[in-house]
């Protein structure tokens, strides 16, 4: 996602920094440093603002001339779908629907222009690959995607191998919402706080500018809302790299075990540490109720 003029300029900042102790690394491309590059094509390209498609294309790296330097490793496994089943048997489905998703990203598949643009942008999606609503397209999609889980919720294998995504915040909070009157147990509820910050000179001023109304209707992506509900078995997902040894990364999946002041216990449920319990103490930035 970094425009292709941020390398090159970093590989002349190199040649003149490493330059300075050995000439012939002058030379030598990112001044003979190794440089590591990690993302996908397939997945999100650059922003250009207004830019079309060629634009974007133009400023990526591999129209770089640093390019030609580059030793290229190509992931082919989508990790996010087993094609495997419990009894370890190959899945043509779930091998079909992945062979599907890399054509897309490859652009092997055919698009077409819609509401007369200038660029083919849209794609037919299989019927295979379509849960029909015939009720709540919320209640649809998570009965298929987790049948039965009013009784299987606390299946950790039954949780571990499934995740509904969503391009939007507003459909996250919705099927939270529906899936959260599913659990069993009593429900917890946490508040942000609500408070300027008494370190600013302003403080007087910001007090009556930010009444506590309107901060409580703040919510911004990857921040809880203000009032966070939360149940004791209820699964959760961690958005930060806390502790990478003990497990602790972004994305890993969790439950919730208990409930103590300003602090929540979970399980671990996915990764290498499946089972363990944290042993770092995490304290939740909210009031709880």
């Amino acid at each position: 996602m970094t425009q292709r003029f941020d390398f090159e300029a970093l590989d002349k900042t190199l040649r003149d920094i490493l330059g300075t102790k050995d000439d012939a690394n002058r030379l030598k491309l990112f001044g003979g440093m190794p440089i590591l590059l990690g993302g996908d094509f397939r997945q999100i390209l650059l922003v250009i603002p207004k830019g079309k498609q060629q634009e974007v294309i133009h400023a990526c790296i591999n129209r770089s001339d640093l390019w030609q330097h580059c030793q290229l490793h190509t992931l082919s496994c989508i990790m996010q779908v087993n094609e495997y089943n419990y009894d370890d048997e190959h899945d043509t489905q779930k091998h079909s629907f992945n062979k599907w998703v890399l054509d897309v990203g490859e652009g092997k598949v055919q698009a077409r222009c819609k509401d007369g643009e200038d660029e083919p942008t849209w794609i037919k999606i299989p019927n295979d690959y379509i849960v029909r609503s015939e009720k709540s397209p919320i209640e649809t999609i998570v009965d298929t995607i987790f049948p039965d889980y009013t009784v299987r919720q606390e299946d950790e294998e039954h949780l571990r191998e499934r995740a509904i995504l969503t391009p939007q915040n507003d459909d996250i909070e919705q099927i939270n919402k529906h899936m959260f009157k599913k659990l069993h147990g009593a429900t917890m509820t946490f508040k942000s706080s609500d408070e300027i910050c008494k370190g600013s000179t302003d403080n007087i001023e910001q007090h009556h500018a930010y009444p506590v109304e309107f901060l409580n209707k703040l919510n911004f992506p990857g921040v809880p809302p203000h009032k966070l509900k939360l149940k004791i078995g209820q699964p959760i997902m961690l958005l930060r790299n806390l502790s990478p040894s003990a497990g602790m990364c972004n994305e890993t999946r969790l439950i919730i075990t208990d409930f103590q002041k300003f602090v929540l216990q979970a399980r671990i449920i996915t990764g290498s540490h499946v089972g363990k319990m944290p042993r770092s103490t995490i304290r939740s930035p909210f009031k709880g109720h």
